[in-house]
């Protein structure tokens, strides 16, 4: 035993103000004690926290509810021009007249429909215009014939940043076409009908994404020109217009700067790891790590040849000479018949096992730092 203790004499060292073994002619690992990592720790947490609250409000905004009100409005016009004849000067007679079918070449219809919103919006309106022959019986309870055109498909409207909107929309409506169409169905057939040309326009809105608007989404204004009569009126019926409706727009959250969020969640993910890091040192709030699984297993299997000391063992004028392994601890107790001391320097990060013969201590350290490497 006296040549292993020449042997390692190399390693001798006296102890530190910290309590730790500081090994002359080896480069020692640096140590924090426990109460530093564990402050380090939190301060890192509450630098990462801030931070990734910091980059989260720069990086949003919540937009309110708030109460928005529109207004819908819409207006058909219209000219009926003659063919050529003996008893009209006008080519085209105003809206609101009787009118003789037989002298009738084309209808000017106009659809006019207004939009207006409380506040600055960006939407879209689709429209269309479509016409529908309709040919019924003389009561115009059952119908015998149907068919729709497409006088106008899929035209766009858009208001951009404005408070209103105006769809001003013409066409030219081939009456004798219609005209004739309903009186050879009534010739080659032979029934009492009533036939008409219903003119539709279809106002669609896109709902706004600014302030999350749900709007109206359709809105129908149309009219109705009567076929195969001698005389007629034309009659104007409006559905779903002017209106004013009231819309609560939704509360959300709007992501400003994308590089900032990605930033806030950074630093929010690392504030956990940090967080995770400092309860693993707490037992209570976590399993047992790897230094306080050793040492129990030491104490456990070695639990005759330890003994636990209540106080620090002093290392004045004492050869400290410092054993890597505890099986190397355990040699040195068979051959020397002295108890192996077990002394906690800090709870669930480091201990010191060793045994004290005369003026030398073999000292054996266990430290959560290195197990854990």
């Amino acid at each position: 035993m006296t040549a292993k203790r020449q042997d390692e004499k190399s390693f001798n060292s006296k102890i530190d103000d910290s309590g730790d073994v500081a090994v002359s002619n080896k480069k020692h690992r640096v140590y924090f004690s426990f109460t530093f990592r564990i402050v380090f720790c939190l301060v890192l947490f509450l630098v990462f926290l801030s931070l990734g609250i910091y980059f989260l409000i720069k990086s949003i905004y919540l937009k309110d509810k708030k109460i928005v009100s529109y207004h819908e409005k819409s207006q058909v016009n219209y000219n009926v021009c003659l063919l050529e004849n003996q008893f009209y000067e006008e080519k085209c007679l105003k809206k609101d007249m009787k009118y003789v079918a037989s002298l009738i070449d084309k209808i000017n219809l106009n659809f006019n429909y207004n939009f207006d919103i409380d506040e600055n919006e960006n939407i879209d309106f689709t429209y269309d215009i479509i016409g529908k022959l309709v040919i019924s019986d003389k009561l115009g309870e059952k119908s015998f014939y149907e068919k729709t055109y497409n006088l106008l498909s899929d035209k766009v409207s858009k208001m951009k940043d404005s408070k209103t909107n105006v769809i001003n929309e013409s066409l030219s409506i081939d009456y004798a076409y219609y005209n004739s169409l309903a009186n050879g169905f009534r010739a080659a057939y032979g029934v009492d009908t009533e036939s008409k040309l219903i003119v539709y326009m279809t106002v669609k809105k896109a709902n706004s994404p600014e302030n999350n608007l749900i709007l109206n989404n359709e809105s129908v204004m149309y009219v109705s020109i009567p076929l195969s009569e001698k005389a007629i009126d034309i009659v104007l019926n409006y559905k779903d217009i002017n209106t004013t409706s009231s819309l609560m727009s939704e509360a959300n959250i709007i992501v400003a700067n994308p590089l900032c969020i990605c930033l806030s969640i950074v630093s929010i993910i690392l504030a956990i790891v940090m967080m995770i890091k400092t309860m693993r040192k707490f037992p209570s709030f976590y399993k047992k790590n790897k230094y306080d699984k050793h040492v129990g297993k030491i104490l456990k299997e070695y639990d005759r040849l330890i003994a636990e000391a209540s106080t620090m063992v002093s290392f004045d004028d004492k050869e400290v000479i410092k054993i890597k392994k505890f099986t190397e601890l355990l040699d040195i107790h068979d051959n020397l018949g002295l108890p192996i001391m077990h002394y906690t320097v800090t709870k669930h990060v480091k201990s010191y096992f060793y045994i004290v013969h005369e003026n030398v201590i073999y000292l054996h350290t266990v430290k959560a730092v290195d197990l854990e490497m």
